[in-house]
């Protein structure tokens, strides 16, 4: 977020310094806040004077709001009038800001997430119930602010675009980093699509409009009489048993275990039938007995198993196979029912074989189509296949990358010739300046609009033809001292006027230590050219630079 690049005032705050005991007009830091164009006091749009702020600015000097009104060239801030009374609250807003640094207790991040919840950005729904709902969010505040609104906050550029993932928002909202700075613009600007002023947002919060769904906890009830285990010293069946608890609790699974052997089972208070159990933990105790009467000989029935451990023939075969004592004579059927871990396995390869075969049909239907295209169609069989069997889906699917390179390369390309337009002419307007301006890559860039990003498109190679422009036109010191001599020797040049050495290097803003010999060569040819009327040599008259200029 980049501050405003010419410094700012108010006519009526001017009118009220002057007419005020000091009478001396002064800047105020208030006009110049990134997203201020309105005076905050007197409701007026603010003047651009024609003072560039430090970057681009030049040589430093300060210079006076009184002699500011002297010089020419200044504008009024551009604003349409739609956006005048978003714009004048973010102005009362930043300065209060600025007058009150201190923001209280807590976190912006749960400060804003507080009021957000205040203003009913949640999940209605379970799994969800009560979190922060940022997809409705994002789309909300994206429809709430203007486009051109939010480029004329930041002069035309880009920062506080909304991007599709989010971008500032999700910033602020979801991932806020507590050791970075934000800026106080883009906290201004949610604060006024949540419906508050810098004032109300400081104060606490009102409670969240829908509150978190109630979390289902199984409750743990310790055994209290006998237990459900025939190898336990504490069995006494039947089992279940009836539960006393309130009707807040009769939809809970509570689970009840045995403190001597270690068995424990979940069932609901209202249950009375022992099948609708479910058996978390036997215990090693269980597990013996079982083992016990399985080895018996002569070799119980599953109904003599039933009668003897007091659960169905399915759960005595279930805990057979896990302990490896299954009976040959057992079906192969009852097996494959009874296996949990078979059972997964065997959902695991039919959902893998159905998606395969989703997945090559689509590919069939549209064989020209790329891989993203194609999962756009299927979002869930590619995720899916992506995840649970990325060689298969590596293996047929298109190759990455070759449809959509020509088209990234023309992309590229169009953005080269716009950018190399761009920059020429910023090179041309820099020549023409008086005092010249040193043309430099970061320069350069921070006239394009585009500090990291071109400096980071031209270290990837992205832009060629920019690159090898900016590779021409960009000066070093020397390159930079020879324009700046040039420029002076056309100057004094023109009024045909010899002026002292001191005031000629002075033009040129040249010190003693700043190549010397340049600067006395350079005297020496205007010297003969105004005493001599010799011609000025070619080294002085033109530079390297006018040469880029019309390259």
């Amino acid at each position: 977020m980049k501050s405003p690049t010419h410094l700012r005032y108010c006519r009526a705050c001017v009118k009220k310094d002057k007419d005020s005991p000091g009478g001396v007009p002064f800047w105020r830091r208030s006009h110049q806040l990134p997203g201020v164009l309105l005076c905050p006091e007197h409701e007026e749009r603010l003047i651009l004077s024609p003072l560039l702020r430090a970057v681009g600015a030049g040589r430093k000097e300060f210079i006076s709001l009184e002699r500011a009104l002297e010089m020419s060239g200044e504008s009024s801030v551009e604003l349409p009038d739609r956006f005048a009374v978003s714009a004048l609250q973010i102005a009362k807003d930043s300065l209060w800001l600025l007058q009150n640094p201190d923001m209280g207790d807590g976190t912006l991040l749960q400060r804003h997430r507080d009021w957000q919840f205040a203003r009913g950005w949640q999940h209605e729904r379970a799994p969800h119930r009560g979190n922060f709902n940022f997809k409705g969010f994002l789309q909300a505040i994206r429809n709430h602010y203007d486009e051109e609104f939010l480029r004329v906050l930041c002069e035309d550029k880009t920062s506080l675009l909304i991007a599709k993932t989010g971008g500032w928002v999700r910033q602020l909202t979801m991932l806020q980093n507590e050791a970075r700075a934000y800026p106080p613009l883009q906290h201004i600007l949610l604060w006024q699509f949540l419906g508050l002023t810098v004032r109300e947002f400081v104060q606490e919060p009102t409670k969240p409009m829908i509150p978190p769904e109630p979390e289902k906890s199984k409750s743990q009830l310790t055994l209290d009489g006998p237990c459900s285990n025939v190898a336990c010293e504490q069995y006494d069946p039947p089992i279940p048993r009836i539960l006393n608890v309130s009707e807040e609790e009769k939809d809970k699974r509570f689970t009840i275990s045995c403190p001597v052997c270690d068995f424990s089972y979940t069932q609901r208070p209202s249950c009375d039938d022992p099948c609708r159990i479910r058996i978390k933990q036997t215990g090693d105790l269980w597990d013996s007995r079982l083992r016990e009467l399985l080895e018996q000989t002569p070799a119980l029935s599953l109904a003599e198993l039933t009668n003897e451990i007091g659960f169905s023939q399915s759960t005595i075969q279930k805990h057979a196979l896990r302990l490896d004592l299954w009976r040959s004579k057992w079906k192969d059927s009852v097996k494959q029912s009874v296996d949990s871990t078979g059972k997964s396995r065997r959902r695991k390869k039919a959902a893998r074989h159905r998606n395969r075969q989703k997945w090559l049909k689509l590919r069939d239907e549209f064989p020209e189509e790329s891989r993203s295209e194609l999962r756009k169609r299927m979002p869930r069989v590619g995720s899916y296949l992506s995840k649970y069997d990325t060689h298969w889906y590596d293996e047929h699917s298109p190759e990455k990358g070759k449809k959509w390179s020509r088209e990234r390369r023309k992309k590229w390309e169009r953005c080269d010739d716009t950018t190399l337009a761009e920059m020429k002419e910023i090179v041309a307007e820099m020549i023409q300046e008086d005092p010249p301006v040193r043309i430099t890559l970061h320069s350069l860039s921070t006239r394009l609009g585009q500090i990291s990003t071109l400096q980071s498109r031209l270290r990837r190679g992205k832009l060629p033809n920019t690159e090898k422009f900016v590779d021409q036109v960009v000066e070093g010191r020397r390159d930079y001292a020879l324009r700046r001599l040039c420029s002076a020797v056309s100057h004094y040049a023109s009024e045909s006027e010899l002026p002292p050495y001191r005031d000629f290097t002075d033009k040129a803003s040249m010190d003693s230590r700043s190549y010397p010999e340049l600067a006395s060569s350079a005297y020496a040819a205007l010297t003969a050219h105004i005493e001599e009327q010799e011609c000025i040599p070619e080294q002085w008259k033109t530079s390297d630079s006018e040469i880029w200029g019309e390259s």
